[in-house]
């Protein structure tokens, strides 16, 4: 095969996924997106792997195989549902009633699969289970319930195309100083203070009161961990060699923003002259990618920088073996009892949580609580799914969790000791908001965005409140008519959030005791 023609097949999925963003930009129904794209993935795989089946494992194939399969199970329902019609009709004219019938629950049945199936789920909009301006639960934070947003349309570039050596992460396209500027007005409005140092003081010694410590501040020699959202880092996504982020189907996905973390970095070690040493950052079950290391890195050399694979300056979380976190449902629901945590979690005096403000198709929204799916030491989160609304995007909706008042996983981790507990600072990075888990960013319809990326931050003590707020934009966002999809329209969505801020609201005869002392909490925040 000439050089040539290996680079034509290796743009092929690549040139699938822009196809779809570009369709999604033009905000395209998704139903024609569905069937152009199948159809490209279909024809692609096809000439691909019947001359040569040992392909279908190349991650490029593996990259389209879910295009091409959804369009052909469409395709089949589609064809098994017309065929059943006919022979039902054929059947009614012959007296064949029995045979009649069940051609036409077979027909019924695949029509009703097809239509379901072609497109990304569109939920209701739906009505929150609260009305507006009465608020529950008890507030948390020097000013108590306060969530400040920072927004900057400059800190984005508008023409981003997030196309291969494009990304949404580069420099060119997320403006480092505004960024930065960004973060320090935050911290300055959310603690009302006049200089970084002095917020960061005021943040420690608020903290410290409430956890039996006194009012005193950071202490040299304790520890912080910044959990970050690195989730397309997965094995297959970078270059063996330097950790160099690969052209492939997960590039451009919606995560934190390096330039949020940096901010915070510059905070914490030239403002407030925490040493290096003592600051550990990223996402436990990941990879950090050279752009992200190199950022950071270059900059503050002696940071300890987590990824599932220690090299290249890189350090592998590990924990002590014991367990950590005890699911309240005790395993009547989820997968496991327990989980271990890192040591970097464990042994850290405080956590700085900075997730991506995305929707997600299993629990509605992903913000600060479910960025902690990835914290515990196993290789994935499947096993937490079922403490969502739907354990299985891709299931019959039977088996789904909608309503309020049933067991969330999420109360858990907000509320255990070494997760919500520790945490000192809730910072959303909102500059690259998302439709999706795995998506990429996308622009905002609503305003003040019209139609511009979302370029902003959200700050809090109170993590019950900023979930609030962060939901509210996301809802307000992604409603039944957006080609994106509308997950945050399912019902029950806020269910985990009124259930933090309100034991009234937990399952009857249900405790939430994540350390499994036989104690709980009333309310986490408002």
């Amino acid at each position: 095969m000439k050089p040539t023609e290996i680079k034509l097949h290796k743009n092929i999925p690549k040139f699938i996924l822009r196809l779809r963003n570009y369709l999604f930009s033009r905000r395209i129904p998704a139903k024609t997106i569905f069937l152009v794209i199948g159809l490209f993935s279909t024809i692609w795989f096809l000439v691909r792997v019947i001359p040569k089946p040992s392909r279908a494992n190349y991650p490029c194939m593996r990259a389209s195989y879910p295009f091409m399969a959804g369009f052909v199970s469409y395709i089949i329902s589609l064809m098994a549902a017309m065929l059943a019609f006919y022979k039902s009709k054929s059947h009614f004219k012959n007296a064949r009633y029995a045979a009649w019938a069940a051609c036409l629950l077979v027909g019924i049945s695949a029509a009703v699969f097809s239509s379901a199936g072609n497109s990304i789920p569109v939920y209701a909009n739906s009505k929150l289970f609260l009305e507006a301006n009465q608020p529950i639960g008890t507030a948390r934070g020097i000013y108590p319930g306060r969530v400040v947003w920072v927004w900057d349309s400059s800190a984005t570039n508008e023409n981003c195309t997030n196309e291969y050596g494009d990304g949404w992460f580069l420099n060119k396209n997320t403006n480092s100083d505004v960024v930065c500027d960004m973060v320090d007005d935050g911290i300055l409005k959310l603690t009302e203070t006049e200089s970084v140092n002095e917020a960061w003081e005021a943040l420690f010694k608020d903290f410290n009161k409430n956890h039996g410590k006194g009012e005193v501040g950071y202490s040299e020699g304790e520890k912080i961990f910044i959990r970050t959202n690195q989730v397309s880092a997965s094995d297959g996504t970078y270059s063996n060699l330097n950790f160099a982020i690969a052209d492939q189907g997960r590039y451009g996905m919606a995560e934190t923003s390096p330039q949020v973390v940096l901010a915070v970095l510059r905070q914490l070690i030239n403002e407030c002259g925490i040493p290096q040493e003592d600051i550990s950052v990223g996402d436990p079950m990941k990879h950090m990618y050279k752009h992200v290391f190199d950022m950071w890195h270059n900059e503050f050399p002696d940071v300890i920088y987590l990824d599932k694979d220690a090299r290249l300056g890189r350090t592998e979380p590990v924990s002590d073996g014991t367990a950590d976190i005890f699911y309240s449902d005790r395993g009547t629901i989820l997968d496991v009892e327990s989980d271990e945590f890192p040591t970097v979690i464990t042994d850290a005096d405080y956590l700085i949580n900075i997730p991506c403000m995305k929707a997600h198709a299993r629990g509605g929204v992903t913000l600060t609580a479910k960025l902690h799916f990835g914290s515990n030491m196993r290789s994935g989160a499947s096993h937490l799914h079922k403490g969502l609304i739907a354990p299985d995007k891709m299931s019959n909706t039977s088996t789904w969790r909608t309503g309020y008042g049933l067991y969330r996983v999420q109360v858990d981790l907000m509320a255990d000791e070494n997760l919500g507990g520790k945490t000192v600072l809730f910072l959303v990075d909102a500059i690259w908001g998302g439709s999706e888990a795995n998506d990429p960013p996308c622009k905002f319809a609503m305003a003040p965005f019209n139609n511009d990326w979302t370029s902003s931050v959200f700050l809090a003590q109170d993590e019950v409140a900023i979930e609030s707020v962060c939901f509210d934009f996301l809802k307000a966002e992604f409603t039944d008519d957006n080609p994106y999809g509308s997950y945050p329209q399912m019902e029950g969505t806020d269910d985990y959030i009124m259930q933090a801020a309100d034991s009234n609201y937990w399952p009857a005869g249900f405790k939430y005791d994540p350390e499994n002392d036989g104690t709980s909490f009333k309310s986490l925040g408002v």
